[in-house]
């Protein structure tokens, strides 16, 4: 399987890479967070749209400009089917914005995204065959290299590895966690407790998106666009964010 995956992972040049990590507290933020409901809302949205996990990279907005397709490498059915649920899941509320992801099981060369459950011992060598650096040293529940064009800021390809060894639940959602910050949404946090991007001291396994999960996600393909900086996404948070209502 690990050698089968590095062979169909497609890989392109001209991008700069952002990595994205599922079981490992990277974000520490200061212990008061800010007391409005406005002013923590823009914490939120400021640290998982212009923040990396792994705290490199320019501080701007990144996404999809195109509907991804999404492949799925894996013999599970029902790893399948927590794969596919957690696309349809974001899917669902991009709806309205005119955006969607596909969802592939064949083995196909055109792809935009490709979504391997395999053991930890394989991953390194899967994630250095994706030109996706060095991986890190320790046991994560998962991981996504996004390979973002470094002259447009728009997501190019995308490569998420799940550890196999992690119950189903766990399974599904770490694969829901890493489908949905694939499309931009890329750091965790420790503002929303029940966010699904939640990553403090108390966090839990979560199947489903938050209000605000929701929320961040329209605002980021309904008015932002890839390369707006800090200033440009705290304008259109100003004029924007109290438009959009989530359930």
């Amino acid at each position: 399987m690990t050698d089968e995956i590095s062979m169909y992972f497609r890989m392109k040049g001209g991008w700069r890479c952002a990595l994205l990590i599922v079981g490992m507290l990277v974000f520490s933020p200061s212990a008061a967070f800010p007391e409005t409901a406005k002013a923590r809302d823009w914490a939120f949205v400021r640290q998982v749209l212009l923040s990396y996990d792994n705290k490199e990279g320019r501080g701007s907005v990144y996404r999809w400009s195109k509907s991804p397709k999404y492949f799925a490498f894996m013999e599970s059915p029902s790893q399948q089917k927590a794969a596919r649920q957690a696309v349809e899941t974001v899917n669902q509320v991009l709806s309205g914005v005119g955006l969607q992801a596909s969802f592939m099981t064949e083995r196909r060369d055109e792809y935009d995204a490709l979504i391997g459950v395999i053991a930890q011992s394989g991953m390194q060598r899967i994630w250095q065959a994706a030109g996706c650096g060095r991986f890190v040293g320790y046991l994560v529940d998962g991981a996504a290299c996004v390979h973002v064009d470094a002259n447009t800021d728009e997501i190019d390809t995308v490569f998420i590895l799940v550890d196999e060894d992690q119950d189903d639940h766990g399974q599904a959602s770490t694969l829901l966690e890493e489908v949905y910050q694939s499309f931009g949404v890329r750091n965790d946090h420790q503002i929303y407790r029940e966010s699904l991007t939640y990553d403090g001291p108390d966090r839990t396994y979560r199947r489903t998106l938050a209000p605000i999960d929701k929320k961040v996600l329209i605002f980021l393909y309904q008015y932002l666009e890839p390369g707006d900086d800090e200033l440009t996404v705290r304008r259109k948070f100003d004029a924007h964010w109290h438009e959009i209502v989530v359930y």
